[in-house]
């Protein structure tokens, strides 16, 4: 399941899972005019491994992962507490 981290700007929404072996999954997520209606990605921690995206600019990819490094000790202390 995943839970609300962050959101960034006014449409950028982070979420991530709790630790589960040692791995947390961060998805990120920002409605777009398409009609697919959200670009979006998933990210493991602590690898940064890109494990899916979805309409994603090389702009969009350097800056959304960007966010992810700079927040993931964050992220990974809020994974282990479980909030």
């Amino acid at each position: 399941m995943y839970k609300s981290f962050m959101t960034v700007g006014t449409n950028l929404e982070i979420t991530r899972t709790d630790l589960i072996d040692g791995k947390v999954r961060v998805y990120m997520e920002q409605p777009t005019n398409s009609n697919n209606g959200f670009k979006h990605t998933r990210v493991e921690l602590p690898s940064f491994n890109i494990i899916e995206e979805f309409e994603l600019t090389e702009e969009d990819k350097t800056n959304w992962l960007r966010i992810i490094k700079n927040n993931a000790e964050l992220i990974m202390e809020a994974a282990r507490e479980g909030s």
